[in-house]
């Protein structure tokens, strides 16, 4: 009996030892819609947090690099573009593994009027442990 419980538990370990060899990096993607660029990648992103915002919602901040926020603000000047020659907002989209997790909308009648300088990105989730899962994950 003891000697089926070493294979079974020899299974389980060499099952998480291959998992672990076959984890991969997780990308991330953030784009305009109808691919309103410049593109974001992991690499324009400093650190992801999990957080609570100031309303109790959980969110993950995606604390941009410098080069990051530069390229940020040309995607919502172009979103915002986009936008007001079609006359309704454009998302932008954000995606981790191609699958699109989150779609904010730039108002671009309300951008026209000011230039923000953003220093990151909220991503709404349902719960803490979703946004401390998505932080992790995009933290490897």
């Amino acid at each position: 009996m003891a000697d089926r419980s070493r294979r079974v538990l020899g299974l389980i370990a060499a099952g998480l030892l291959v998992g672990c060899g076959t984890s991969h990096r997780v990308t991330l993607r953030i784009s305009g819609e109808g691919d309103i660029g410049p593109v974001l990648s992991r690499a324009d992103v400093r650190s992801p947090h999990a957080i609570v915002d100031p309303s109790g919602h959980p969110v993950v901040l995606l604390e941009l690099t410098p080069n990051g926020q530069r390229k940020f603000l040309a995607l919502a000047t172009g979103v915002a573009q986009a936008g007001r020659r079609r006359h309704h907002s454009v998302h932008i989209l954000i995606s981790v593994n191609g699958k699109v997790i989150s779609q904010p909308y730039i108002d671009y009648k309300l951008f026209r009027n000011r230039r923000p300088a953003w220093k990151g990105i909220l991503v709404d989730v349902a719960s803490i442990r979703a946004a401390h899962d998505l932080a992790a994950r995009l933290n490897r």
